[in-house]
């Protein structure tokens, strides 16, 4: 699958993507009043967690990652977050009803079908 090869180079080696491990203040304080210890957060499109997946991650009950590149899933995991592998176009791995909130960021733009992957949010969304 050349869409998967591509984000696995993105992840790996020296010319790879390599994000700013911060938080801007405007996500902080969305993240502040719609992720609590009672929360469970899945996050599509996750990367390597660097981003705020730490963060999430300490704020939420439950936080999940899924990302088509193998390289950031296993980046994201030796950063202690649970990350599932899972290819755009399927079925999300979670029971209908599974999580209170879902980020999505920067992911849309990159598929050739989003409204497959929306109908699925809503269908994990409680």
């Amino acid at each position: 699958m050349v869409t998967k090869r591509y984000y696995d180079s993105y992840w790996e080696g020296e010319d790879g993507w390599f994000p700013v491990a911060s938080l801007s203040e405007k996500l902080s304080k969305t993240f502040e009043k719609f992720v609590t210890d009672e929360t469970t957060v899945l996050d599509i499109g996750c990367g390597d967690g660097e981003h705020y997946g730490k963060y999430l991650c300490r704020r939420a009950q439950k936080y999940f990652g899924v990302d088509i590149s193998l390289e950031a899933v296993e980046k994201a995991k030796a950063n202690g977050i649970t990350a599932i592998l899972w290819a755009a176009g399927e079925m999300l791995p979670f029971e209908d009803n599974s999580f209170d909130t879902l980020l999505c960021i920067e992911v849309l733009e990159h598929l050739f079908e989003p409204a497959s992957l929306l109908k699925e949010c809503h269908r994990v969304l409680r």
